[in-house]
């Protein structure tokens, strides 16, 4: 048995579609030759499959297997991430953190877990340690914003949401969260209209700023633009109570 011929057939398959002649081929040659990279092989197709769950299953026997394996780890902690286990997502950061601990993102990553598991104190220290590490890292400046909005502390989160933006003027989210302190602390209604509707114009698909520029026109009194917005939410997502709820109102 060739192992890089076996390869090239997972590839094969994988390229015509056939995923279950595909994990069976990895699976044949992980028995056979006990090298990760077809454990690799199946994870992946999982991952294509949608299937994370069974994704990860592989993705920890190759952990189990190889722990100082850097491109799995990180794998292993984004799709526990991503299927919403940021308690399991965190332990994997933080040991990407301890390979390259030169790296913002990963201080960011970390802090992010925290922030899902709404610890506070840790979330606020390594978004801190992201923004030492690169005075330019967007996603920890604007997250830091939004965990003192959170926390209620809207004039300390001003200013980072205007960094961000001045960093990034292309940064959605930095619009939305700063439309948001403005229609709901500073009472500016036209102001938060301006910074809501650029979130729009960046992202159009950003479901929440919708529902909240539709608050803020309700705000305003233009009920008829508010009712636009509310019903492009449902568009996006026709189960948004938040946008039902307003529209039967309205």
């Amino acid at each position: 048995m060739d192992k890089n011929k076996l390869l090239r057939q997972i590839k094969l398959y994988i390229a015509k579609n056939d995923c279950k002649a595909a994990i069976k081929t990895a699976i044949n040659g992980y028995n056979h030759f006990k090298d990760n990279c077809f454990l690799n092989e199946i994870a992946n197709i999982y991952v294509r499959l949608r299937n994370r769950k069974e994704a990860i299953k592989y993705y920890k026997k190759i952990f189990k297997n190889d722990s100082k394996n850097l491109y799995n780890i990180k794998a292993l902690a984004y799709n526990l991430f991503y299927i919403g286990d940021f308690k399991g997502a965190l332990k994997f950061y933080k040991l990407v953190l301890d390979f390259e601990p030169q790296v913002s993102a990963n201080y960011f990553n970390v802090a992010n877990m925290y922030h899902f598991l709404k610890k506070k104190k840790e979330a606020f220290d390594y978004y801190n340690f992201a923004i030492n590490l690169n005075p330019k890292d967007i996603s920890s400046i604007n997250n830091l914003g939004l965990l003192y909005y959170e926390n209620k502390y809207y004039k300390e989160a001003v200013p980072y949401f205007k960094r961000a933006i001045r960093i990034s003027p292309n940064h959605p989210e930095a619009y939305h969260h700063m439309g948001i302190i403005l229609r709901d602390y500073c009472k500016d209604y036209r102001m938060s209209k301006y910074y809501l509707k650029k979130a729009l114009t960046l992202d159009p698909n950003y479901l929440l700023n919708s529902y909240h520029l539709g608050l803020t026109y309700k705000k305003l009194n233009d009920k008829e633009t508010a009712k636009k917005l509310f019903e492009r939410c449902l568009k996006l997502n026709p189960n948004h109570k938040e946008s039902i709820k307003e529209l039967k109102e309205l």
